[in-house]
């Protein structure tokens, strides 16, 4: 594959380097390709609800027989604390998989302490009581319980939790499943998020 595409996107050496070598990683497992073509509104989505898209950078389209899925290389406007703070800019990276069914609106994310009071207070949270270990690692909200519990069935609870990144987001709304962290760029982040996608691909 010619990676020279990536000279047409306006990206810094670093980002280009940390790109190429999820790219070379991915490629030693899978079928992979750049795709110029590919992008999602995520203006639908809440996990940029506080940042704003800045550039929507490269696509790396993962094909495993009839099945396929996207990591997404995406610049953000990070908001900023104080008077006077400058933008802030950060490349995430975000895998996209495009379901064969549409799916309630439902936000999984790692849970934290804060997490944990406020559920004590206002108990939003959807809950699993016949499996202690996902709700224990994870919050999760729906705008639809009883089909989100179908949906988020044992077998793909566990795929939640076999990933080994520490803290994870994944939002599901109508076709689409997104999955990142809203961290930096990581080549082990990407495997990672590839061999879950990998997994509903050929489910879901």
């Amino acid at each position: 594959m010619d990676v020279s595409i990536l000279s047409t996107y306006d990206i810094g050496i670093d980002v280009e380097n940390s790109i190429l070598e999820a790219f070379n990683s991915l490629k030693s497992r899978y079928l992979v390709k750049f795709d110029t073509e590919f992008s999602f509104d995520i203006t639908e989505f809440s996990a940029f609800c506080n940042n704003a898209l800045n550039y929507f950078g490269p696509v790396i389209k993962i094909t495993i027989g009839d099945n396929s899925f996207y990591v997404c290389f995406i610049e953000l406007i990070l908001p900023q604390m104080g008077k006077g703070s400058s933008i802030a800019l950060n490349y995430q990276i975000w895998g996209s998989l495009n379901l064969k069914k549409k799916s309630p609106h439902i936000l999984i994310r790692t849970e934290t302490f804060l997490d944990k009071i406020h559920e004590l207070i206002n108990p939003i949270e959807l809950d699993f009581p016949d499996d202690n270990k996902f709700s224990r690692k994870f919050f999760v909200l729906t705008e639809d319980k009883e089909k989100a519990e179908v949906f988020l069935n044992s077998s793909l609870r566990n795929s939640i939790i076999e990933i080994e990144e520490k803290e994870i987001l994944i939002e599901i709304k109508n076709s689409r499943l997104l999955i990142g962290n809203q961290k930096s760029l990581s080549t082990d982040f990407v495997i990672e998020i590839s061999k879950f996608l990998s997994k509903l691909s050929k489910i879901y």
